[in-house]
């Protein structure tokens, strides 16, 4: 992959649930890494949930390989998050990774 396609530096966030003594679970998150990347839009979509609209938008993010990333990941994107809902390696070597992920813009 050129480096020139990277333009984008980004966030990639690992959750961390811990349970209080009352038995209250919070998660936060943790960078796992922050890398440059290439960002396309792929879709978009409406709804009406919950006496509210909102919006789903899909991206294709490819980064280099290295970085262990999964579906329960997200990304931080100034100031906005995606969610990554898939990792697959393009070429089955590890040098370039392909995250689906979902923005819920609500």
């Amino acid at each position: 992959m050129r480096a020139g396609k990277l333009r984008h530096r980004v966030t990639i966030q690992r959750a961390t649930e811990t349970q209080s003594d009352s038995g209250e679970v919070s998660r936060t998150w943790s960078t796992l890494a922050t890398v440059w990347a290439d960002i396309k839009p792929t879709s978009g979509a409406e709804a009406f949930r919950s006496g509210k609209i909102r919006a789903d938008v899909g991206f294709l993010v490819t980064i280099r390989g290295g970085v262990a990333a999964a579906p329960s990941d997200r990304i931080s994107l100034s100031g906005r998050t995606l969610e990554i809902v898939s990792v697959a390696d393009e070429d089955e070597r590890g040098v370039t990774l392909t995250l689906g992920c979902n923005e819920v813009v609500e």
